[in-house]
């Protein structure tokens, strides 16, 4: 059993530490001690760039996930419900609800034919929980001028080569009326009233109009309710509350896109955390040389009465301080980054996407995601200190003094 006295503890540590100072010191008489400093050295270097690289790689993950899930999930519906009645939701889980409908179409002007997801809602919702406002590039919008007029994206409107005031004409295809030349699509001409851009798939044929003008239009009342979640990821919290009713989420549309930047940056953090590893794993050369030098104060420790766990206890202090100093540093060193990519890039006049904030990269520091970094970093070191500290045990006293 691991049992260390309170003075046996003191000791280990006092030896651990002066132990991981030796290692430190690269101005030493014998060669075997150089060599020793120069791979304890490299050790801790690569533990410290492979915790800066890894916090790096996974606040700009995290932050083009969030970028996406603002954007993208921010013009899809979280949650469609047939019904026009309100659904119960915990306050926690649901941000709002509202009155929806959305129609396949077809915008046509004089140069162009493009299809369109119409999607009519009221004002206020575009303002409050889709902030349409935000990502207007041309026009203005505080209200719908009329019911006849809509918002569409910066693609789609470099694609039918129209501006803010333009007359558009919208066809419904699914839906017709009879006329005296025959049955003719539902169409209408419409005007442009403002023109977003999100820097996504969505500006291609994601359009807005008021609901009561969709309505009046297609000449259907809405019989579906839109749900804004507090997390649009938290989809699971919500099956519970919705059994028995029709509805369809955002996954449906866009979840796999949504697993594969989930995975790639589960496979980044992976790869990364093998440099943490190979870095971790070289604690363990460093350690097992430190022990073959100091073969005869593990003997003259155990002859003074040592037990063998405080033997094992010198070793594992000894790689976990430079273990926390290379971890330290390199969480540091990853703020640091982070912090100051994108000021250097714009001083540098070298942006690599430039979002609509103005920022080149995009990034989330989460203070779980450098805990588990921390936390994973010093694990790894941890184990790799348990082989060098077994080593220790097997160092005969007798054996070892003798061949002094």
């Amino acid at each position: 059993m691991f049992n260390v006295s309170q003075t046996g503890l003191f000791a280990s540590f006092f030896i651990g530490m002066r132990y991981a100072k030796i290692m430190r010191q690269r101005k030493l008489s014998r060669s075997t001690s150089k060599f020793l400093a120069f791979i304890n050295f490299f050790s801790v270097l690569g533990l410290t760039l492979g915790v800066m690289s890894l916090i790096v790689v996974m606040a700009v993950m995290s932050g083009l996930e969030g970028q996406l899930k603002d954007r993208m999930l921010n013009l899809i519906p979280h949650v469609l419900i047939q019904s026009d009645e309100a659904v119960n939701l915990p306050t926690s889980l649901l941000r709002s609800q509202t009155l929806y409908t959305e129609s396949q179409a077809l915008l046509q002007t004089q140069q162009d034919l493009a299809p369109v997801v119409v999607q009519g809602m009221a004002t206020q919702v575009l303002l409050n929980e889709l902030a349409l406002n935000k990502y207007l590039v041309l026009g203005e919008f505080s209200d719908f001028v009329s019911d006849y007029h809509i918002v569409l994206g910066s693609a789609l409107a470099r694609q039918l080569n129209v501006s803010v005031g333009d007359k558009v004409r919208i066809i419904v295809p699914g839906q017709s009326r009879y006329t005296p030349f025959g049955r003719i699509p539902l169409q209408r001409l419409v005007t442009v009233q403002a023109v977003y851009q999100m820097l996504t798939n969505a500006d291609d044929y994601m359009v807005f109009m008021p609901l009561s003008s969709v309505q009046k239009f297609t000449r259907d009342s809405p019989k579906t309710q839109r749900l804004f979640l507090s997390d649009a990821f938290a989809l699971g919290k919500i099956f519970s509350y919705l059994e028995g009713a029709q509805f369809s989420t955002w996954r449906e549309r866009e979840g796999a896109f949504f697993d594969a930047v989930r995975m790639e940056k589960n496979l980044m953090s992976i790869m990364l955390s093998l440099i943490v590893a190979i870095a971790a794993f070289n604690i363990v050369a460093a350690l097992v040389m430190l022990v073959n030098e100091k073969h005869s104060d593990i003997a003259i420790l155990r002859s003074q009465g040592f037990s063998k766990p405080a033997v094992m206890l010198i070793f594992i202090i000894t790689g976990l301080t430079n273990a926390l100093k290379g971890t330290l540093l390199g969480c540091l060193l990853g703020i640091v980054v982070i912090f100051s990519m994108n000021p250097l890039l714009l001083y540098m006049d070298a942006p690599i996407s430039l979002a609509i904030d103005g920022n080149p990269i995009p990034y989330i520091l989460h203070v779980s995601d450098v805990a588990k970094v921390i936390l994973g970093a010093i694990g790894l070191c941890l184990m790799a200190t348990i082989v060098p500290s077994l080593r220790a045990l097997k160092v005969e006293p007798s054996q070892a003094l003798a061949s002094e």
